[in-house]
């Protein structure tokens, strides 16, 4: 079996052992929900549903039909009188009854105006759907301040940013510009006296896209970086260092140039990738990178490191220019170069090299190509080693956990769902002569939900009946001789 098929296999062993950890459910109360069904555009939905949970997943999602979603536990959090407890070993969610839960300022509503069907959904179920009206904002002036309210919330959150950081998510989302357009409608709004003035400005606000908030979407600290090949340019190190080569070694020079920064310099980068959040969709804003320069060894002339410019490149720093580059000499034993660009690149493609004087060159010093592979295929055994240590151990405890969780199941769950043993008695009673009438599984779950048994124990119940697995599949961990 490949290396890949293994990893597979394995995923696939710890997806099917996750699923058999918990059994999650929820149950709706009676009437199961409330919502407002007149709104004007721009509001967000009010109103409440009637809910229980038995061991959902923190992270379960309410989702409804415009594309808007909030997780189980974040919107527990927005309800204080909720009562609930969380598993933390498993990080899941359990009420004792139906409870309001209020949905009230957590989804907006849709976009389109009319008559509007909306639908609210819980792990991919419908819990509802209603028809709502949804009317034309008619207060352009309260549009004007929720938009300025939101500038400002957003540029609060900017400043929380380092220096070069913000620079770029300013110029990325050219919040001057936005800034001053909102400044210009609000004071055109106080002179607007016609409907026709009011429809320009209310068409100019809708042009205004403010984003939500600025998320990290990707980041990472002090990995290893390298020049390559293609990105060196031996024109521009020999114009600019005064120095030459011959054309016909070209590969020859590149190689030296790749030997000479494998000998005497350790470059790492850290990296931030920013976007904007605008609720239904998040679009890419800028990189922002660290280049840090270390010598391994002491040197007694100069180098430089070569950047090409990409899109939209701020530098913390002004560096000299030539040919497209900008150039930053390297005077120091360890030196830090940030820049951002909005060009879509990872640390892993930006296009940069290091070089002294290619009078400083050995062109026929190849030791270090050697030294690289070899260096390349201890990190990839030992990548793998690790790897495969850090899946066997888990597979250990994931292993211990199962045979836990099924030996309670086997012995302590049905006491755990049925503390009078009574109660599972008049359930099989009731289910049985239910059988016999000929009534359908479906009408008798419904039936014993509205007499306000929980879905868990109904569950058990009619699995037992029926003479099905109540607990884990077992895991016959020793096997008897015949």
């Amino acid at each position: 079996m490949s290396e890949k098929n293994i990893i597979f296999f394995i995923a696939g062993l710890f997806i099917i052992l996750g699923l058999n950890f918990i059994s999650a459910d929820y149950s709706l109360g009676s009437p199961n929900h409330s919502i407002q069904t007149t709104y004007e555009a721009g509001a967000k939905i009010s109103g409440w549903i009637n809910i229980q949970f038995l061991n959902e997943s923190n992270s379960s999602l309410f989702k409804d039909s415009a594309g808007n979603s909030i997780t189980l536990i974040n919107l527990l959090n927005k309800n204080p009188d909720y009562n609930y407890s969380v598993n933390t070993t498993y990080g899941t969610i359990e009420s004792t009854k139906a409870q309001h839960l209020n949905i009230s300022d957590t989804f907006p509503v849709p976009s389109n105006t009319g008559q509007v069907i909306y639908q609210l959904n819980f792990s991919n179920q419908e819990i509802f759907s209603e028809q709502i009206n949804i009317s034309p904002e008619t207060n352009l002036n309260t549009s004007i301040l929720e938009k300025m309210n939101k500038l400002i919330a957003l540029k609060k959150q900017i400043k929380t940013f380092d220096l070069l950081e913000q620079k770029s998510i300013n110029a990325s989302l050219n919040i001057s510009h936005l800034e001053s357009e909102l400044n210009q409608i609000s004071i055109d709004y106080l002179s607007a006296s016609t409907q026709e003035q009011l429809d320009n400005l209310s068409a100019r606000l809708s042009l205004i896209n403010i984003p939500n908030s600025i998320d990290i979407l990707k980041s990472g600290s002090m990995l290893p970086t390298f020049p390559k090949p293609e990105d060196i340019n031996l024109e521009l190190i020999a114009s600019f260092t005064n120095s030459s080569y011959e054309s016909n070694k070209t590969d020859k020079y590149k190689n030296a140039v790749l030997g000479w920064n494998f000998h005497n310099i350790n470059s790492e980068v850290s990296f931030k990738e920013f976007t904007a959040n605008y609720g239904k969709e998040n679009k890419f804003l800028t990189n922002v990178f660290e280049l840090q320069i270390n010598k391994t060894k002491p040197l007694n002339y100069s180098f430089y490191l070569f950047l090409k410019k990409m899109n939209n490149i701020i530098l913390e720093q002004n560096y000299q220019e030539k040919d497209g580059y900008n150039i930053i000499e390297i005077n120091s034993s360890s030196q830090k170069i940030d820049f951002s660009t909005t060009e879509k690149i990872n640390f892993t493609s930006i296009p940069f090299f290091i070089s002294p004087s290619l009078t400083k060159l050995n062109v026929n010093d190849f030791s270090y190509i050697q030294i690289k592979k070899n260096e390349k295929k201890k990190y990839e055994q030992k990548k793998w080693t690790t790897f495969v240590l850090v899946i066997l151990l888990l597979l250990l405890v994931g292993l211990a956990a199962y045979l836990v969780l099924e030996t309670w199941y086997k012995r302590k769950y049905e006491d755990y769902l049925f503390k009078d043993k009574n109660e599972l008695y008049n359930l099989a009673v009731y289910i049985s002569n239910s059988k016999r009438k000929g009534i359908k599984d479906k009408e008798i779950i419904e039936t014993l939900k509205k007499a306000r048994w929980n879905s868990e124990q109904i569950r058990y119940a009619m699995k037992k009946y029926s003479g099905k697995r109540t607990g884990m599949p077992e895991i016959p961990l020793i096997q008897k001789k015949t």
